[in-house]
């Protein structure tokens, strides 16, 4: 048994010992030999094959190769000439052979190293085989001639006659050269220590980058040069835009220098700027005809735009379009679509168009959530390629890009592992008007969670601009995001929308409170795997206040929240009884803290500003809306005037409220007082009261109801599950005007009611403390 253990260790060594070196064969080989790479990939695929037990297959990068390869295949049963069908299905194995190989365990994130040296070797040896041939040549032009010796024929050293010997196209070798030029910008930048081999490396770059002008690729320089100044501007965190700026003027005087003494290269550039060219003659190409092109085969669309014209002969289509539109000669020298984007779309339709730039898409953001500038500027570098150029029609453009993006992304992927078990846990916490807490339950949540939990997880709160004058920046070591947008109402729709959206690539869960913008749920799990947790608060389509449609609207977000997130949060056992009988789903019942609310002494100054006595006046605390039956209490204590009401609320918020006030402002019992945002104040009031007159019929937890209970009130609550359950039955409770009426009427000694208080405060010390809540949050948030 142990001779196979060991027999079986050895040939896993062999295999993953081969297919290094084989990897690195096929990168040095890529510029020159189409033979030694095919070679190099037919050993590496069945190294693959041997290695098929380590293959993982459970990656949306892989997912998106595999299905752009398979609608690459279905196009085959639509296609005009399946002959040439299957030659472009032979040219594009490797969309799917590198995928495999990659994937199967034979590369190692390790394996980088020594590949980017490969590839930075193979780079400058391509550059000095070029050089040299063009140096030859014009050197044999000067004997032939009998030209003086300071002769220089530009021709030679530029674009397809600098690349002669290669045989390859300038596009292509550009795209190399500027990988390898951001591998040996990426190395100086971290290397310490400044030396021979930096000095050298310098050289090598400034070499680089001049042969990438001279192959006068103009988009490829563009894009370059973008690539080089973004490395710059994210790699120096002090005087990056002086290094930026430093970099730019550089890089300007290169491609200056190269203009000024290269006059092809000088009217390459001049045409690609002139949109007024006209192309009745031989000429480069430039942006105005390939802009002509594009229009030109998007006008002339004469297929089914879902499918495309499949997988088959598309130049005659090609020649058809440039010639309705006088670009003869786009058509003679048989132009393909010279944009990669229109090419897939051509071919592949808008279906094959989605997985092309899913394939992007998810590179991008791997290579964004890991800040691998390298990676970042590899993607800056292809996409704008892309854009003027079908990169992916040959096999090298599709070998050289699929390799790479995939290393890039698995050498990201076992560094986001390795990252995520050293650094916190970055939490995003969306549906809250903001920290610290100005107006409501979601928001002392918020609070709470980071004020507990910041030595733990790395918390970003959204908060709205328009609840706060000031704007910290951070709030307990918590970051704050402020969106110009207001949180309440249909405003909250779009409100938690944005910040589900900017929260996506910096954070790793998402913590919704609220289910306004649930609708989004289901996309993201599509594109990201990051953990979703959402509290769907109390049923809020339940609501009276809300409309049909908007009743429907917040129904259906319910349903898309526990549907599609990771995790629910009930807040009441009422509402995890609804999640279970309803959706069949579990939740973690996680209520409200209360330990923030404090008893303060009535001072004479509130005394005699409200005419109240401790401990002789009833109290209440609420929005003014019709499922808090504020209607009811006010009544009942019209009729009972022995108590002194004081009720707090945004009486001018609505119709409603406003009506209310006006009709009990006459009766002296009866004290309708605006929002108190000051907790002191606030805490004064109603931990001095006889009775706490809680109202809700809507909802789960109430965080009020949960506070007075904190602070030993007896309370008299609305009769329905969600208060009961939240008071254990240790309150008294009501359901009509008569019978609060009755309750008051018949309300016992202040000693009774007092010990009512007692028993629902050490409720609440057992089952409402922040502690505890933050314990459990913190639980669901691993």
């Amino acid at each position: 048994m142990n001779n196979l253990l060991k027999k079986t260790t050895t040939i896993k060594e062999v295999v993953n010992k081969v297919g290094k070196w084989t990897i690195v064969a096929f990168i040095i080989a890529l510029p020159f030999s189409m033979l030694t790479t095919n070679l190099c990939l037919v050993i590496l695929l069945v190294l693959g094959a041997v290695n098929y037990k380590s293959f993982n297959y459970k990656n949306w990068l892989f997912f998106a190769y595999a299905l752009s390869f398979i609608w690459i295949v279905v196009g085959l049963f639509y296609s005009n000439n399946l002959d040439i069908g299957i030659k472009i299905i032979e040219r594009r194995f490797s969309l799917i052979a590198i995928p495999f190989i990659l994937f199967s365990g034979i590369f190692k994130a390790s394996y980088l190293k020594e590949i980017k040296i490969a590839h930075v070797i193979s780079c400058s040896i391509a550059m000095l085989i070029c050089i040299g041939e063009s140096i030859y040549q014009n050197y044999t032009e000067i004997i032939t001639l009998s030209k003086a010796y300071t002769y220089l024929n530009p021709w030679y050293f530029s674009n397809e006659l600098l690349v002669n010997p290669l045989n390859i196209h300038p596009t292509y070798l550009a795209m190399y050269c500027g990988l390898s030029l951001f591998f040996i910008l990426s190395y100086l930048i971290s290397s310490v220590n400044f030396g021979v081999k930096k000095i050298l490396l310098i050289i090598l770059s400034l070499l680089q980058f001049y042969f990438i002008i001279m192959l006068s690729s103009r988009t490829a320089i563009f894009a370059v040069s973008i690539g080089i100044i973004y490395i710059f501007i994210k790699q120096f965190n002090r005087y990056k835009f002086v290094i930026a700026a430093l970099s730019f003027f550089i890089i300007a005087s290169l491609i200056g220098l190269n203009i000024r003494y290269n006059k092809v290269n000088r009217i390459r550039v001049i045409e690609a700027l002139d949109f007024s060219k006209s192309f009745s003659e031989n000429r480069f190409g430039g942006r105005s005809l390939r802009i002509n092109m594009w229009k030109a085969l998007l006008d002339c669309m004469d297929f089914n735009p879902w499918l495309g014209m499949g997988t088959g002969e598309v130049q005659p289509y090609y020649n058809r379009a440039y010639e309705r539109n006088n670009l003869q000669i786009a058509a003679e020298l048989q132009y393909n679509a010279h944009n990669q984007y229109i090419e897939v779309f051509m071919y592949h339709g808008i279906i094959g168009l989605f997985f092309f730039l899913f394939v992007l898409f998810e590179s991008t953001r791997k290579a964004l959530i890991c800040k691998d500038y390298v990676f970042t500027s590899f993607l800056i570098l292809i996409s704008l390629i892309f854009a003027t150029e079908s990169a992916l029609h040959l096999h090298k453009g599709i070998m050289f890009i699929t390799f790479f993006n995939i290393a890039f992304y698995l050498r990201n992927r076992s560094k986001t592992i390795s990252i995520k078990s050293d650094l916190k846990k970055r939490i995003a916490v969306i549906g809250t008007a903001g920290i610290p807490a100005k107006y409501g339950g979601f928001e002392t949540l918020a609070e709470w969670l980071v004020k507990s939990l910041n030595q733990k997880f790395d918390f970003t709160v959204y908060c709205s601009s328009f609840h706060y004058k000031q704007k910290p920046k951070y709030f307990h070591n918590t970051k704050l995001v402020y969106l110009p947008v207001n949180p309440n109402g249909k405003s909250s729709i779009l409100y938690d929308s944005l910040c589900l959206i900017h929260c996506l690539n910096k954070s790793d869960v998402i913590l919704i409170l609220g289910v306004s913008g649930a609708f989004l749920i289901p996309i993201i799990r599509i594109f990201s795997s990051k953990k979703i947790i959402v509290n769907i608060d109390g049923l809020e389509w339940r609501r009276n206040k809300w409309g049909k449609l908007a009743k429907i609207y917040l129904k259906l977000q319910e349903q898309l929240a526990v549907k599609y997130s990771h995790k629910i949060v009930a807040d009441n056992l009422g509402i995890q009884k609804y999640v279970s009988s309803k959706y069949g789903r579990k939740s973690n019942l996680i209520t409200y803290g209360g330990s923030h609310a404090e008893g303060h002494s009535l001072t004479i100054k509130t005394c005699n500003k409200y005419g109240i006595k401790q401990k002789k006046y009833a109290f209440s605390v609420c929005r003014i809306e019709p499922e808090n039956n504020i209607h009811i209490i006010l009544e009942a204590f019209s009729k009972v005037t022995s108590y002194k009401l004081l009720i707090v609320g945004n009486w001018n918020s609505s119709s409603y409220g406003e009506a209310l006030k006006e009709k009990y402002k006459n009766c002296d019992n009866i004290l309708t007082i605006d929002p108190i945002y000051d907790q002191h104040d606030l805490n004064e009031l109603r931990s001095n009261c006889c009775i706490y007159v809680h109202g809700h019929s809507a909802g789960g937890t109430n965080p009020s109801l949960v506070e007075a209970m904190w602070l030993g009130l007896p309370i008299l609550a609305w009769n329905v599950n969600y208060n009961r359950f939240t008071t254990q039955n240790k309150a008294l409770y009501f359901n009509s005007t008569d019978k609060l009426i009755s309750l008051l009427q018949s309300l016992k000694t202040q000693a009774e009611l007092d010990l009512i208080g007692k028993n629902l405060q050490l409720l609440a010390y057992q089952e409402y403390s922040w502690e505890k809540i933050a314990r459990l949050y913190s639980e669901l948030l691993k």
